[in-house]
């Protein structure tokens, strides 16, 4: 089993037209990483960036918000989610804007006909995205297609999988299930690394699931509190009983260097950053 478990934080930054507005969201984001890390994330798991989509701007703001934090923790891992197809495909044009160390897709994007020939393109960002994709898996047939991916050789180096469970319509939060994907992954993929992801109130119950059978873990934080909510201490609290489930179960969150070799990611100086 894995002494270390690479932790992630997952923020929803929300965009405010309104230049207070812009800079009182940056904050909040910039200080709930800072505690994250301090906390012993090593993966900042920015979610979905579904560029067609965001406020004019949106997209160099945030980029520069990503290049400050950056110039403070600069083997920090980031990570971007496409939840489509499409998602991907505009994600590309921006790509080299947020040089993500991590590309998270649901493997249901690549359900659509020839939606793979992106994996096969010679287009210049391609192959970095082929080496930073991890596969969101939603059911037990999707990691045999994962495998398939990565047999084919559209995928650079060890798969990585995302076991997504407790969501809406989705596998529900059964220990046995999870037992099972497992098992299953590693006969066909014993390299491969993999998270449990849960939603709601299944999210510890994954996080403990992955601890105790060698994965790794997500912690859901919010970026959209204010001075009356109280989220932002429940967020820390949750990434708190994550990190104390490493101890629990024998484990300590991992560095950063720690994190890029168990996910097989170039080294921090060798990302190319615009």
């Amino acid at each position: 089993m894995n002494s270390v478990c690479v932790i992630s934080a997952s923020f929803h930054y929300v965009f405010d037209d309104s230049a207070r507005g812009q800079d009182g969201a940056a904050s909040r984001l910039i200080e709930l990483v800072n505690i994250s890390i301090e906390q012993g994330a090593s993966v900042i798991d920015l979610g979905a960036m579904t560029f067609g989509t965001l406020p004019a701007g949106g997209s160099e703001r945030l980029a520069r918000i990503v290049a400050d934090i950056r110039d403070v923790y600069p083997e920090a891992i980031f990570q971007i989610t496409a939840h489509s197809f499409m998602h991907l495909a505009d994600l590309l044009r921006d790509y080299r804007a947020f040089a993500p160390d991590i590309v998270s897709v649901p493997l249901s994007a690549f359900f659509a006909k020839d939606a793979t020939a992106i994996l096969r393109s010679q287009e210049e960002q391609v192959p970095r995205l082929r080496s930073s994709l991890v596969l969101d898996l939603h059911d037990l047939s999707m990691l045999f297609q994962a495998v398939s991916l990565q047999n084919d050789g559209l995928l650079k180096g060890p798969l990585r999988v995302n076991f997504c469970f407790g969501q809406e319509f989705g596998i529900p939060s059964d220990r046995h299930a999870f037992g099972f994907f497992v098992q299953t992954l590693r006969r066909l993929a014993p390299d491969a690394m993999w998270s449990g992801i849960g939603r709601g109130k299944s999210e510890l119950e994954l996080a403990r699931w992955s601890m105790d059978t060698g994965g790794h873990c997500k912690a859901i934080v919010s970026a959209e509190a204010n001075a009356n909510d109280d989220s932002h201490d429940r967020d820390k609290a949750t990434l708190s009983r994550v990190v104390q489930l490493c101890k629990e179960y024998g484990r300590r969150p991992a560095s950063f260097a720690e994190a890029r070799r168990v996910l097989s990611l170039d080294d921090a100086t060798q990302v190319s950053l615009v």
